[in-house]
């Protein structure tokens, strides 16, 4: 290679192949379909995030007083909520890898 200070060579991007069946089948497929395809992963597990936090709320309000069963039970879905909330952060720092690459997209 003939390369001098300053250039650079471009790397062709793989795209998903539901991205590329959405520009195959729609010619002028807005960003924002191509952006939700490579969002959806990232948001499925916030969503499933609060769902678990919600659920364990929803024990403690279900019962009108604080009793050591209604803990017990809520204990297991917020240490769920926890687990998923900190594996998904620590595996972000490895985005580059093709299998993470999903958590890099905020959703």
């Amino acid at each position: 290679l003939n390369l001098c200070m300053g250039d650079f060579i471009p790397f062709r991007r793989r795209e998903r192949p539901l991205v590329k069946a959405i520009r195959r089948h729609v010619k002028a497929a807005p960003r924002w379909a191509t952006q939700f395809v490579y969002q959806l992963p990232s948001t499925v597990l916030g969503l499933l995030f609060y769902a678990l936090l919600l659920a364990s709320e929803l024990i403690i309000h279900r019962d009108e007083r604080l009793t050591v069963s209604a803990c017990a039970r809520q204990r297991p879905l917020i240490y769920l909520a926890l687990a998923l909330f900190v594996t998904s952060f620590i595996l972000s720092f490895y985005g580059f890898l093709p299998c993470f690459k999903f958590l890099l997209h905020s959703p």
